[in-house]
């Protein structure tokens, strides 16, 4: 009868650990900056959306939106609302850069949040195809002020 507990406490012991598992990789895993796709015919506006995902512990943070300033215009960096949430941008930070920062006393409490959309402009003699548009220096930190892992994906404006 020993034998039997033990076996049922084992497998048991197993089965929590197991189930465990899938969130304890999720809580650690690396927040995600994602640059959205955008499309215009040369001469149109396009836009590209800034997203942050998995960054549910995130309160802050400060990132360079890089675009080809031979093929794009960029007319406009909308901050979203982050409720509480302070958002600067500054659209113009260099000739093919516009940075973003926010910062919160508080994590954002949220998987995925849109911190900002970006409006271009294709200019008239840009080459068709995509024109990447990246992020650069992305650091994102939490309440406590101490830096949070980042992995960013770049997106692109497609000249039609």
């Amino acid at each position: 009868m020993k034998i039997w507990k033990h076996a049922l406490l084992a497998c048991l012991a197993a089965a929590l650990l197991w189930a465990a598992l899938p969130a304890a990789s999720a809580a650690g895993a690396e927040p995600v900056l994602r640059v959205t796709e955008g499309g215009a015919p040369r001469g149109g506006t396009a836009e590209v959306a800034l997203w942050l995902d998995g960054g549910a512990a995130v309160s802050g943070g400060s990132m360079d939106l890089t675009y080809d300033s031979a093929a794009l215009e960029l007319l406009e960096l909308r901050p979203a609302e982050l409720g509480g949430t302070l958002v600067q941008v500054n659209p113009h930070y260099t000739e093919d850069s516009a940075r973003l920062s926010f910062a919160s006393g508080q994590a954002l409490g949220e998987d995925s949040v849109l911190l900002c959309t970006a409006l271009f402009r294709v200019r008239e003699d840009a080459p068709l195809g995509e024109s990447a548009v990246g992020l650069e220096n992305a650091r994102l930190y939490d309440e406590s002020a101490a830096p949070c892992g980042v992995r960013v994906e770049s997106g692109a404006v497609e000249a039609q």
